[in-house]
């Protein structure tokens, strides 16, 4: 079990920086141009809330946080949507 744990851990983290990269990668390295600095830069974040990722959800909310920590640095205009994906069974639907 401890090896799933360890995987779940790489795979988190492998998510995170290919996400920051990606934001990186949105702003570019070219010099700005007028209104550059005040454009926002989007990011949705989606954690799997179901069942079986119960032990996961406070790594993955802390990871979160860390990450949009590390994106405000670069991005002040960040706007940040985070979204579940729930079990059909839960309760509310919405």
């Amino acid at each position: 079990m401890a090896s799933s744990g360890r995987r779940g851990r790489v795979v988190r983290r492998a998510l995170g920086l290919a996400l920051l990269v990606a934001a990186l990668a949105l702003l570019g390295t070219s010099v700005p141009t007028a209104g550059a600095a005040s454009r926002p830069l989007d990011v949705e974040i989606a954690i799997d809330t179901t069942g079986s990722m119960g032990p996961s959800i406070q790594q993955a909310r802390e990871n979160a946080r860390q990450l949009i920590r590390d994106l405000r640095r670069i991005a002040p205009n960040l706007r940040v949507a985070i979204v579940q994906f729930r079990d059909s069974t839960d309760a509310p639907e919405y």
